[in-house]
């Protein structure tokens, strides 16, 4: 990690990672599907950022040293919104 280079052992390392934090939001997803979307939309939108940016760390490759890898302000943006117009559509 300290020579930042993106080797086979460190690609797998990321594989597992990328997965095991995948495995955390489906299971907050579960439970947070229980809860009214008004009182969790701040998790609600950060799950989702966080998400993306873990798609986009797949998507490279797993190559976040040469680049950062972020979700542009736009993406972020689209993705509050529509936490909130959902949180405050009636069910």
């Amino acid at each position: 990690l300290a020579r930042q280079e993106r080797t086979p052992a460190f690609r797998e390392l990321m594989r597992f990672q990328v997965a095991r934090a995948k495995s955390f939001f489906e299971a907050a997803e579960r439970e947070a599907a229980t809860l009214d979307p008004r009182r969790i939309l701040a998790a609600e939108i950060m799950g989702r950022i966080y998400r993306r940016l873990l798609a986009r760390i797949e998507a490279s490759g797993y190559d976040v040293f040469r680049r950062e890898i972020r979700v542009p302000l736009h993406e972020r943006a689209w993705i509050a919104g529509s936490s909130i117009l959902f949180a405050h559509t009636p069910r």
